[in-house]
């Protein structure tokens, strides 16, 4: 027999063991089966990159340099990141794709945005307002 016939049997056996885990004299015999398996995090909300948003640097006066934190996963497996504007003694105020307003009214202190993969792409989803995709993140000052 070669190696992998052998290392796909080896497979299936686990996969069934795992099925078989509430089958009470297994269960009783080692209490770990019961553990929950993990099949892989969902590629729908761990497949975006950070490549996929723009972090506009600075332009010249009146622009600042976008920067992020992360990507980190979240307390369910999911990628999030934190697109950030710095603070700036004459005022920030970020903007997504453009032209879109960001998530507060322009400070002197920095700004956050959580940033969520959902679906493949990086989402804004404020609690109570719209959620939008996010493909450029910019700092006005």
């Amino acid at each position: 027999m070669s190696i992998q016939f052998l290392a796909s049997v080896f497979v299936i056996f686990l996969i069934d063991v795992n099925h078989l885990s509430t089958c009470g004299v297994m269960a009783a015999a080692n209490p770990a089966i019961n553990a929950p398996v993990s099949m892989g995090a969902n590629p729908a909300c761990t497949s975006c990159k950070v490549s996929d948003i723009t972090f506009t640097p600075s332009s010249g006066a009146g622009t600042i340099s976008a920067t992020f934190r992360g990507p980190d996963n979240d307390a369910n497996g999911c990628l999030a990141l934190t697109a950030a504007c710095p603070a700036s003694g004459n005022g920030v105020f970020m903007q997504f794709n453009t032209n879109q307003g960001g998530p507060m009214a322009p400070t002197n202190t920095e700004i956050t945005a959580l940033l969520n993969c959902i679906n493949g792409q990086w989402v804004y989803a404020p609690t109570g307002l719209e959620s939008r995709i996010i493909k450029e993140v910019n700092c006005v000052g």
